[in-house]
């Protein structure tokens, strides 16, 4: 059985936004390293709080007081 970081390994940057999409989360804006978006787990309509890294899949809510982090699979 291989674990979630064999896993994460194999997933593309495009697939990311894929799975964002699917949970609902809409990408608002792109570096070259991270997606940014609204973070699910708390309310948030001013700016996209939560950062996706592109090559590890991990991610993390600079918003305040939320602090939600882990891999693309705790999102789900």
């Amino acid at each position: 059985m291989e674990s979630w970081k064999d896993v994460a390994d194999k997933i593309t940057p495009g697939q990311i936004v894929g799975i964002l999409n699917a949970l609902g989360v809409e990408v608002q804006s792109e570096t070259e390293s991270n997606y940014m978006a609204f973070c699910p787990f708390h309310a948030n309509t001013h700016s996209a709080a939560l950062s996706i890294s592109k090559d590890t899949g991990l991610f993390y809510c600079f918003g305040a007081g939320c602090n939600a982090r882990g891999n693309i699979y705790q999102l789900i």
